[in-house]
Protein backbone atom coordinates (compact mmCIF):
# COMPACT_ATOMS: atom_id res chain seq x y z
CA UNK A 1 0.00 0.00 0.00
CA UNK A 2 1.15 3.76 -0.79
CA UNK A 3 -0.06 6.58 -0.84
CA UNK A 4 0.89 10.05 -3.14
CA UNK A 5 0.35 13.45 -2.27
CA UNK A 6 -3.16 13.69 -4.34
CA UNK A 7 -4.74 11.41 -2.10
CA UNK A 8 -4.71 8.07 -4.27
CA UNK A 9 -3.57 5.09 -2.06
CA UNK A 10 -2.26 2.33 -3.95
CA UNK A 11 -3.78 -0.89 -2.59
CA UNK A 12 -3.24 -3.82 -5.41
CA UNK A 13 0.04 -3.15 -6.54
CA UNK A 14 0.21 -5.16 -9.95
CA UNK A 15 -3.49 -6.06 -9.76
CA UNK A 16 -4.42 -2.34 -10.52
CA UNK A 17 -6.78 -1.74 -7.59
CA UNK A 18 -6.55 2.00 -6.64
CA UNK A 19 -8.21 3.46 -4.07
CA UNK A 20 -8.54 7.43 -4.73
CA UNK A 21 -9.56 8.57 -1.74
CA UNK A 22 -10.15 12.26 -1.45
CA UNK A 23 -13.31 14.43 0.94
CA UNK A 24 -13.76 10.85 2.50
CA UNK A 25 -14.99 9.77 -1.39
CA UNK A 26 -13.48 6.65 -2.60
CA UNK A 27 -13.03 4.87 -5.90
CA UNK A 28 -12.04 1.91 -6.62
CA UNK A 29 -10.35 1.04 -10.07
CA UNK A 30 -9.05 -2.10 -10.88
CA UNK A 31 -7.04 -1.26 -14.65
CA UNK A 32 -6.13 -4.50 -16.17
CA UNK A 33 -7.89 -7.60 -16.70
CA UNK A 34 -7.16 -9.91 -13.47
CA UNK A 35 -4.53 -10.74 -10.99
CA UNK A 36 -1.48 -13.25 -11.87
CA UNK A 37 0.23 -13.60 -8.51
CA UNK A 38 -0.84 -14.40 -4.88
CA UNK A 39 -0.24 -11.01 -3.93
CA UNK A 40 -2.17 -9.67 -6.21
CA UNK A 41 -5.40 -11.88 -5.41
CA UNK A 42 -4.62 -10.90 -1.59
CA UNK A 43 -4.63 -7.08 -2.90
CA UNK A 44 -7.51 -7.10 -4.98
CA UNK A 45 -9.41 -9.06 -1.91
CA UNK A 46 -8.68 -6.12 0.69
CA UNK A 47 -9.50 -3.58 -2.18
CA UNK A 48 -12.95 -5.17 -1.92
CA UNK A 49 -13.11 -4.94 1.84
CA UNK A 50 -12.09 -1.30 2.19
CA UNK A 51 -14.59 -0.30 -0.68
CA UNK A 52 -17.63 -1.88 0.86
CA UNK A 53 -17.00 -1.07 4.32
CA UNK A 54 -16.40 2.76 3.10
CA UNK A 55 -19.16 2.81 1.01
CA UNK A 56 -21.32 1.76 4.25
CA UNK A 57 -19.80 5.12 5.97
CA UNK A 58 -16.78 3.43 7.47
CA UNK A 59 -13.83 6.21 7.18
CA UNK A 60 -11.26 5.56 4.38
CA UNK A 61 -8.32 5.39 6.99
CA UNK A 62 -10.56 2.80 9.56
CA UNK A 63 -11.68 0.88 6.32
CA UNK A 64 -8.05 0.32 5.54
CA UNK A 65 -7.74 -0.88 9.68
CA UNK A 66 -10.71 -2.83 9.71
CA UNK A 67 -9.45 -5.00 6.51
CA UNK A 68 -5.83 -5.42 7.75
CA UNK A 69 -7.48 -6.98 11.09
CA UNK A 70 -7.91 -10.75 9.80
CA UNK A 71 -10.18 -12.00 13.30
CA UNK A 72 -12.38 -9.11 12.45
CA UNK A 73 -15.10 -11.13 10.30
CA UNK A 74 -13.50 -14.41 10.07
CA UNK A 75 -16.07 -17.87 11.10
CA UNK A 76 -15.04 -20.70 12.70
CA UNK A 77 -13.70 -22.92 9.89
CA UNK A 78 -17.12 -25.23 10.68
CA UNK A 79 -18.82 -22.82 8.92
CA UNK A 80 -17.03 -22.44 5.75
CA UNK A 81 -16.25 -25.77 5.06
CA UNK A 82 -17.83 -29.00 5.04
CA UNK A 83 -15.91 -32.26 4.88
CA UNK A 84 -19.43 -33.85 3.61
CA UNK A 85 -20.54 -32.47 0.33
CA UNK A 86 -17.47 -30.12 -0.23
CA UNK A 87 -19.80 -27.24 -0.94
CA UNK A 88 -20.97 -24.84 2.02
CA UNK A 89 -23.38 -22.43 1.46
CA UNK A 90 -23.40 -19.38 3.62
CA UNK A 91 -26.38 -18.10 4.65
CA UNK A 92 -28.16 -14.65 6.18
CA UNK A 93 -29.75 -11.65 5.63
CA UNK A 94 -28.59 -8.17 3.89
CA UNK A 95 -25.96 -6.55 5.94
CA UNK A 96 -24.76 -9.75 8.17
CA UNK A 97 -21.14 -9.94 6.87
CA UNK A 98 -21.19 -13.06 4.91
CA UNK A 99 -19.17 -11.10 2.15
CA UNK A 100 -16.81 -10.09 4.77
CA UNK A 101 -16.70 -13.91 5.70
CA UNK A 102 -16.17 -15.65 2.32
CA UNK A 103 -13.15 -12.85 2.02
CA UNK A 104 -11.72 -13.84 5.29
CA UNK A 105 -12.00 -17.45 3.86
CA UNK A 106 -10.26 -16.49 0.77
CA UNK A 107 -7.46 -14.43 2.57
CA UNK A 108 -7.15 -18.00 4.67
CA UNK A 109 -6.79 -20.06 1.48
CA UNK A 110 -3.83 -17.64 -0.05
CA UNK A 111 -1.53 -18.15 2.76
CA UNK A 112 -2.32 -21.63 2.81
CA UNK A 113 -1.71 -21.51 -0.84
CA UNK A 114 1.58 -19.34 -0.06
CA UNK A 115 2.73 -21.97 1.93
CA UNK A 116 2.13 -24.85 0.30
CA UNK A 117 2.58 -25.32 -3.56
CA UNK A 118 0.44 -28.39 -3.52
CA UNK A 119 -2.61 -26.51 -1.79
CA UNK A 120 -5.80 -25.57 -3.18
CA UNK A 121 -5.85 -22.77 -5.86
CA UNK A 122 -7.88 -19.92 -4.05
CA UNK A 123 -10.18 -18.43 -6.45
CA UNK A 124 -12.94 -15.28 -5.31
CA UNK A 125 -15.99 -15.05 -8.11
CA UNK A 126 -18.96 -12.50 -8.22
CA UNK A 127 -22.00 -15.07 -8.91
CA UNK A 128 -23.44 -12.16 -11.02
CA UNK A 129 -20.61 -11.44 -13.12
CA UNK A 130 -19.93 -15.10 -14.05
CA UNK A 131 -20.95 -16.06 -17.70
CA UNK A 132 -21.60 -19.18 -18.64
CA UNK A 133 -20.74 -22.13 -15.96
CA UNK A 134 -19.11 -21.68 -12.39
CA UNK A 135 -16.67 -24.63 -12.81
CA UNK A 136 -15.17 -23.13 -16.28
CA UNK A 137 -15.19 -19.58 -14.73
CA UNK A 138 -12.93 -20.88 -12.00
CA UNK A 139 -10.36 -22.64 -13.82
CA UNK A 140 -9.88 -20.13 -16.12
CA UNK A 141 -9.04 -17.53 -13.03
CA UNK A 142 -6.69 -20.49 -11.39
CA UNK A 143 -4.64 -21.29 -14.33
CA UNK A 144 -2.45 -18.22 -12.91
CA UNK A 145 -1.66 -19.90 -10.62
CA UNK A 146 -1.11 -23.75 -11.21
CA UNK A 147 -3.01 -26.06 -12.96
CA UNK A 148 -6.81 -27.04 -11.09
CA UNK A 149 -6.67 -30.65 -12.41
CA UNK A 150 -4.18 -31.92 -10.07
CA UNK A 151 -4.20 -28.89 -7.34
CA UNK A 152 -8.06 -28.53 -6.99
CA UNK A 153 -9.44 -25.20 -6.14
CA UNK A 154 -10.65 -23.17 -3.44
CA UNK A 155 -13.56 -21.63 -4.92
CA UNK A 156 -15.53 -18.58 -3.13
CA UNK A 157 -18.79 -17.55 -4.96
CA UNK A 158 -20.25 -14.10 -3.43
CA UNK A 159 -23.97 -13.04 -4.18
CA UNK A 160 -25.15 -16.48 -5.47
CA UNK A 161 -28.71 -14.82 -4.93
CA UNK A 162 -28.18 -12.06 -7.14
CA UNK A 163 -28.94 -13.37 -10.76
CA UNK A 164 -31.58 -14.43 -9.45
CA UNK A 165 -33.11 -17.43 -8.21
CA UNK A 166 -33.30 -19.31 -11.18
CA UNK A 167 -29.73 -18.89 -12.13
CA UNK A 168 -28.72 -18.67 -8.52
CA UNK A 169 -29.91 -22.74 -8.41
CA UNK A 170 -28.32 -23.65 -11.46
CA UNK A 171 -24.60 -22.39 -10.76
CA UNK A 172 -25.17 -24.09 -7.13
CA UNK A 173 -26.50 -27.22 -9.01
CA UNK A 174 -23.44 -27.32 -11.39
CA UNK A 175 -20.52 -26.64 -8.24
CA UNK A 176 -22.53 -29.46 -6.59
CA UNK A 177 -22.61 -31.96 -9.90
CA UNK A 178 -18.65 -30.93 -10.03
CA UNK A 179 -17.03 -31.94 -6.48
CA UNK A 180 -19.22 -34.89 -7.09
CA UNK A 181 -17.04 -36.18 -9.57
CA UNK A 182 -13.70 -37.73 -10.01
CA UNK A 183 -12.71 -34.69 -12.01
CA UNK A 184 -13.72 -32.29 -9.37
CA UNK A 185 -12.87 -34.25 -6.24
CA UNK A 186 -9.97 -31.93 -5.10
CA UNK A 187 -12.60 -29.05 -5.01
CA UNK A 188 -14.00 -27.05 -1.83
CA UNK A 189 -16.71 -24.47 -2.66
CA UNK A 190 -18.13 -21.71 -0.64
CA UNK A 191 -20.97 -19.67 -1.51
CA UNK A 192 -23.05 -16.66 -0.24
CA UNK A 193 -26.35 -16.16 -0.56
CA UNK A 194 -29.58 -14.20 0.80
CA UNK A 195 -32.23 -16.73 2.10
CA UNK A 196 -34.65 -18.13 -0.08
CA UNK A 197 -32.70 -20.01 -2.45
CA UNK A 198 -34.01 -23.27 -2.68
CA UNK A 199 -31.07 -26.11 -1.01
CA UNK A 200 -30.28 -29.36 0.29
CA UNK A 201 -30.25 -28.17 3.89
CA UNK A 202 -27.05 -30.44 4.74
CA UNK A 203 -25.31 -27.35 2.52
CA UNK A 204 -26.69 -24.86 4.11
CA UNK A 205 -25.02 -22.99 7.20
CA UNK A 206 -26.53 -19.34 8.93
CA UNK A 207 -25.17 -16.60 9.08
CA UNK A 208 -24.66 -15.79 12.72
CA UNK A 209 -25.52 -12.43 14.18
CA UNK A 210 -23.80 -10.38 16.61
CA UNK A 211 -24.29 -10.53 20.28
CA UNK A 212 -25.40 -7.44 22.05
CA UNK A 213 -22.48 -6.33 23.30
CA UNK A 214 -20.45 -7.27 19.95
CA UNK A 215 -22.94 -4.47 18.83
CA UNK A 216 -22.34 -2.24 21.30
CA UNK A 217 -17.94 -2.76 20.95
CA UNK A 218 -18.14 -2.35 16.92
CA UNK A 219 -20.70 0.97 17.64
CA UNK A 220 -18.42 2.40 19.82
CA UNK A 221 -15.11 1.53 17.57
CA UNK A 222 -17.01 3.58 14.61
CA UNK A 223 -17.46 6.86 17.14
CA UNK A 224 -21.11 6.18 18.17
CA UNK A 225 -22.40 5.09 21.59
CA UNK A 226 -22.90 1.72 21.88
CA UNK A 227 -24.03 2.21 25.44
CA UNK A 228 -27.05 3.50 23.90
CA UNK A 229 -27.98 0.01 21.81
CA UNK A 230 -29.59 -1.48 25.25
CA UNK A 231 -32.23 0.93 25.29
CA UNK A 232 -33.41 0.92 21.86
CA UNK A 233 -36.90 -1.39 21.00
CA UNK A 234 -36.81 -4.92 20.22
CA UNK A 235 -36.85 -4.08 16.38
CA UNK A 236 -33.86 -1.32 16.48
CA UNK A 237 -32.12 -4.04 18.60
CA UNK A 238 -32.25 -6.85 16.45
CA UNK A 239 -31.75 -4.95 12.94
CA UNK A 240 -28.61 -3.48 14.83
CA UNK A 241 -27.05 -7.61 15.14
CA UNK A 242 -26.08 -7.09 11.37
CA UNK A 243 -22.79 -5.57 10.82
CA UNK A 244 -24.07 -3.02 8.48
CA UNK A 245 -26.58 -1.54 10.47
CA UNK A 246 -24.31 -1.35 13.42
CA UNK A 247 -22.38 0.65 11.18
CA UNK A 248 -24.82 3.09 9.91
CA UNK A 249 -25.87 3.48 12.99
CA UNK A 250 -22.46 4.85 14.63
CA UNK A 251 -22.41 7.65 11.44
CA UNK A 252 -26.33 8.59 12.66
CA UNK A 253 -25.26 9.19 16.63
CA UNK A 254 -21.44 10.88 14.94
CA UNK A 255 -24.64 13.05 13.23
CA UNK A 256 -26.92 13.27 16.43
CA UNK A 257 -29.17 11.81 14.41
CA UNK A 258 -32.41 9.41 15.73
CA UNK A 259 -31.90 5.50 14.92
CA UNK A 260 -34.43 4.49 12.57
CA UNK A 261 -37.05 2.02 13.51
CA UNK A 262 -36.61 -0.73 10.47
CA UNK A 263 -34.43 -2.25 8.05
CA UNK A 264 -35.51 -0.23 4.98
CA UNK A 265 -35.30 2.90 7.17
CA UNK A 266 -31.73 2.55 7.53
CA UNK A 267 -31.21 2.11 4.30
CA UNK A 268 -32.76 5.27 3.58
CA UNK A 269 -30.35 6.74 5.92
CA UNK A 270 -27.60 5.51 3.70
CA UNK A 271 -28.55 6.81 1.17
CA UNK A 272 -29.20 10.36 2.40
CA UNK A 273 -25.42 10.59 4.28
CA UNK A 274 -24.32 9.43 0.90
CA UNK A 275 -25.93 11.79 -1.16
CA UNK A 276 -25.60 14.60 1.16
CA UNK A 277 -21.61 14.09 1.34
CA UNK A 278 -21.68 14.90 -2.56
CA UNK A 279 -19.67 17.95 -3.39
CA UNK A 280 -19.87 17.76 -6.79
CA UNK A 281 -23.70 18.04 -7.18
CA UNK A 282 -26.79 19.09 -5.65
CA UNK A 283 -29.09 16.02 -4.47
CA UNK A 284 -31.23 16.13 -6.92
CA UNK A 285 -28.93 15.73 -10.09
CA UNK A 286 -27.17 13.03 -7.94
CA UNK A 287 -30.36 11.62 -7.57
CA UNK A 288 -31.44 11.84 -10.76
CA UNK A 289 -28.24 9.98 -11.90
CA UNK A 290 -28.43 7.23 -9.62
CA UNK A 291 -32.16 6.43 -11.02
CA UNK A 292 -30.34 6.65 -15.06
CA UNK A 293 -27.68 4.35 -13.91
CA UNK A 294 -30.26 1.43 -12.14
CA UNK A 295 -32.02 1.59 -15.49
CA UNK A 296 -28.80 0.99 -17.05
CA UNK A 297 -27.84 -1.84 -14.86
CA UNK A 298 -30.91 -3.79 -15.27
CA UNK A 299 -31.06 -3.69 -18.48
CA UNK A 300 -27.21 -4.56 -19.22
CA UNK A 301 -27.18 -7.61 -16.36
CA UNK A 302 -25.53 -5.09 -13.40
CA UNK A 303 -22.73 -2.96 -15.23
CA UNK A 304 -23.17 0.02 -16.88
CA UNK A 305 -20.65 1.95 -19.77
CA UNK A 306 -19.82 4.74 -18.17
CA UNK A 307 -20.46 6.69 -21.20
CA UNK A 308 -24.07 5.74 -21.11
CA UNK A 309 -24.45 6.96 -17.68
CA UNK A 310 -23.51 10.76 -18.40
CA UNK A 311 -20.91 13.55 -19.22
CA UNK A 312 -17.46 12.73 -16.69
CA UNK A 313 -18.74 15.44 -14.48
CA UNK A 314 -21.94 12.69 -13.68
CA UNK A 315 -19.70 10.02 -13.51
CA UNK A 316 -17.73 11.67 -10.62
CA UNK A 317 -20.84 12.72 -8.66
CA UNK A 318 -22.20 9.48 -9.01
CA UNK A 319 -19.07 7.61 -7.70
CA UNK A 320 -18.64 11.01 -5.21
CA UNK A 321 -21.90 9.31 -3.71
CA UNK A 322 -19.66 5.96 -3.05
CA UNK A 323 -22.55 4.00 -3.63
CA UNK A 324 -21.13 3.54 -7.06
CA UNK A 325 -17.77 1.44 -7.82
CA UNK A 326 -16.17 2.08 -11.15
CA UNK A 327 -14.45 -1.06 -12.96
CA UNK A 328 -12.82 -2.05 -15.90
CA UNK A 329 -9.67 -2.61 -17.62
CA UNK A 330 -7.43 -0.63 -20.09
CA UNK A 331 -10.03 -0.55 -23.04
CA UNK A 332 -13.52 0.41 -21.08
CA UNK A 333 -14.97 1.87 -18.09
CA UNK A 334 -17.89 0.18 -16.39
CA UNK A 335 -20.25 1.30 -13.04
CA UNK A 336 -22.36 -0.96 -10.49
CA UNK A 337 -23.27 -0.62 -7.66
CA UNK A 338 -20.49 -1.02 -4.61
CA UNK A 339 -22.73 -2.66 -2.22
CA UNK A 340 -23.17 -6.05 -4.29
CA UNK A 341 -26.18 -7.42 -2.02
CA UNK A 342 -28.32 -4.20 -2.80
CA UNK A 343 -29.36 -3.68 -6.53
CA UNK A 344 -28.94 0.02 -7.67
CA UNK A 345 -32.29 0.10 -8.71
CA UNK A 346 -33.47 -0.53 -4.80
CA UNK A 347 -31.19 1.98 -4.06
CA UNK A 348 -32.23 5.04 -6.23
CA UNK A 349 -36.30 4.08 -5.15
CA UNK A 350 -34.73 4.67 -1.47
CA UNK A 351 -33.21 8.18 -2.55
CA UNK A 352 -36.59 9.01 -4.88
CA UNK A 353 -38.82 8.43 -1.61
CA UNK A 354 -36.96 9.45 1.01
CA UNK A 355 -38.40 12.06 3.74
CA UNK A 356 -37.73 15.67 2.63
Amino acid sequence: MSASGDGAVAVGGDAGFILNGHNNTVFMDPVYGGPRTLDDLARAGRARMVQRWHAAGVPLDMACAFADSPRLGSLPSAMVTSSDSRVVVLEGGFGAGKSLAAERKHQQDITAARVDARALIPVHLHAKHIQGGVVDAAIRAARPFGDPATRGVSLVVDGLDEPGPVRGKELLDQGLSWVASTAGQYWRILYTARSGLAMDTSVRRQMPELEEDETAALINRLGGHGSAVGSQPGMVRHVLRRPLFAIIAAGLQRDRSPLPSSPMAFLQALVTRALRDVEEAREERAERLLQRLATECVSSGGLAAAADVGSPGDVHALLGTRLVVRAGNGTWRSLSPCLSSTSLDRLCLLAEYRPR
